[in-house]
């Protein structure tokens, strides 16, 4: 938990002052399975005041939920093939997905002006920036961000923020319409398209402000409730002359990437869905091929929308620092992924039991 607030003042004679309180409570657990594979799990309550917290009951049903869910993945078969076909992401997944392939990529238009052109290398500017007036995700799917807003449909967002650090109010910002970017997220530092902040520079402490999102607004034009997705996840299935499709319902976070160049970290609740509708959770696999091409794959779009809360890490790559960020999403149906068996060595078993469940 942490307290205290922001002043601002410059040579232009703006002043500001705002709050800048953060409450986390942050639950992790990790295992290995008997053929020695590690598996870890967590979650993640951020809010910004602390009697916006989750009451204790359903913090508690939160650390049921990923015990549970990780001793399930210790007894769960290991992934084995190489599978090219449509895929469910729910949930978390679903949140996970939008935040490492659309909203990084809207961030941090403007790489940093250096004679050194290996300077550029520790920073990780957004792949959007050049693509104004261009499609870059589905034609289903429209985008605005709108750090004025500080709840949807009662949950909080943290994303929330009236003037942005660099003494600019906040701005709503119609980014995407039908596929189609509209509009760049500005800081005070000018681009070619855009030449003036429209309030989203900010940064960690010790950084220069850039551009960030706060809260990202993903709408879709084609939406399905939960059991018409499954429907047609199988129907694509089957189509594509599967067994099988696959639902994701959790990824990693963007700073657990096995490799700096993968365009997204690893799925974690991996499930077989067979044409009957019986599910299966898997472990060991692993996203093969994944490029932003994926955002374009968009066939259909839940029509209930959850709010994620995370932080967004910097465009920095030596200090990654991070700030207060929230995405308003449906679980999304994508007409194509590809997964494969991970390569990665299992550890070694302990050779003495944990202490705790010896007896």
């Amino acid at each position: 938990m942490t307290q205290g607030h922001n002043y601002f003042t410059d040579s232009e004679g703006r002043r500001a002052a705002k709050p800048d309180h953060d409450v986390e409570i942050y639950i992790w657990a990790r295992t290995q399975a008997p053929d020695g594979m590690e598996l870890k799990d967590w979650r993640r309550i951020i809010r910004r005041r602390a009697g916006d917290l989750p009451p204790e009951a359903a913090l508690e049903a939160e650390v049921n939920e990923l015990a549970e869910g990780l001793s399930a993945l210790v007894k769960a078969p290991l992934w084995e093939d190489a599978y090219t076909g449509p895929a469910l992401l729910e949930g978390q997944a679903a949140g996970e997905f939008f935040n490492q392939l659309l909203a990084h990529n809207v961030s941090f238009p403007r790489s940093p002006w250096v004679e050194d052109e290996g300077v550029k290398k520790n920073f990780h500017a957004g792949t959007f920036a050049g693509r104004l007036g261009r499609r870059i995700v589905s034609p289903l799917i429209s985008a605005a961000d709108d750090p004025a807003l500080s709840e949807f449909e009662g949950a909080p967002l943290i994303g929330h923020y009236e003037i942005d650090d660099e003494g600019i109010p906040a701005q709503r910002v119609e980014l995407i319409a039908h596929g189609i970017l509209k509009d760049l997220l500005m800081s005070r530092s000018p681009v070619k398209e855009r030449l003036t902040s429209n309030g989203h520079g900010r940064g960690a402490i010790w950084e220069l402000p850039t551009a960030h999102i706060s809260n990202l607004i993903i709408e879709a034009q084609k939406t399905a409730t939960a059991e018409e997705l499954k429907k047609e996840l199988l129907k694509q299935a089957a189509e594509f002359g599967l067994e099988y499709a696959v639902i994701i319902r959790r990824i990693g976070e963007e700073d657990d990437k096995e490799n700096a160049e993968d365009t997204l970290s690893h799925p974690v609740m991996v499930y077989k869905v067979f044409l009957d509708g019986k599910e299966e959770l898997v472990r060991n696999a692993e996203f093969a091929g994944m490029t932003l091409r994926a955002l374009r794959d968009i066939v259909l779009a839940g029509d209930k929308r959850r709010v994620y809360n995370y932080y967004q890490l910097g465009p920095y790559l030596s200090s990654r620092g991070q700030t207060q960020a929230s995405i308003i999403h449906p679980d999304v149906l994508l007409a194509e992924i590809e997964l494969k068996k991970s390569e990665k060595k299992p550890e070694r078993l302990p050779h003495l039991k944990h202490p705790y469940f010896s007896n």
